[in-house]
């Protein structure tokens, strides 16, 4: 017996988002803008398998994001940084179910303008070398009526990455 994807019967979903940007100019940042967004949401499905109610696959109920940057006249010059993170999320199958969980991410940048029609960007991502976790629950058969066959924890770190970039017209 194999599964294929489809509709799995009615279930909801709620949701919220939230967000905005503030100009920074006013404590002395000037040209900087610092931007947030969050998205809260629940779902909730009956299980096909295990008559269980459940959130929908992939569907985290919390990602927030905040960003800034700063513009400055002296060649274009260009900062900032980006973070955010989501809350675990769920997968399941008739013979398993798994939880991923990924850590803070973080970024930061840097741009300029050597002259005009060229842009000069350096960005390093990773930067908390975060990494990313899934543990699976894997059954002999249907996770409705089989024991438990193993439990898999798998944890992967990408490490850090810096990248120059140059943008032009040559």
């Amino acid at each position: 017996v194999t599964t294929a994807p489809g509709n799995i019967g009615d279930g909801y979903r709620f949701q919220i988002r939230f967000g905005g940007s503030v100009r920074l100019d006013g404590i002395g940042i000037d040209d900087g803008v610092l931007e947030w967004g969050a998205e809260f949401s629940r779902s909730r499905v009956r299980d096909p398998f295990t008559r269980e109610q459940r959130t929908f696959d992939s569907d985290p109920e919390l990602e927030w994001q905040l960003n800034f940057r700063q513009d400055l006249a002296w060649k274009n010059l260009a900062y900032g940084f980006e973070a955010g993170e989501e809350s675990p999320r769920y997968r399941f199958d008739r013979d398993y179910s798994q939880e991923e969980q990924e850590d803070l991410e973080l970024q930061v940048f840097l741009e300029f303008q050597p002259r005009e029609n060229l842009t000069v960007r350096l960005r390093a991502d990773n930067l908390l070398d975060g990494s990313d976790q899934r543990e699976r629950l894997q059954y002999e058969g249907d996770r409705s009526d089989s024991e438990l066959e193993r439990r898999e924890l798998r944890t992967s770190q990408s490490g850090r990455e810096i990248r120059l970039s140059v943008e032009g017209t040559f």
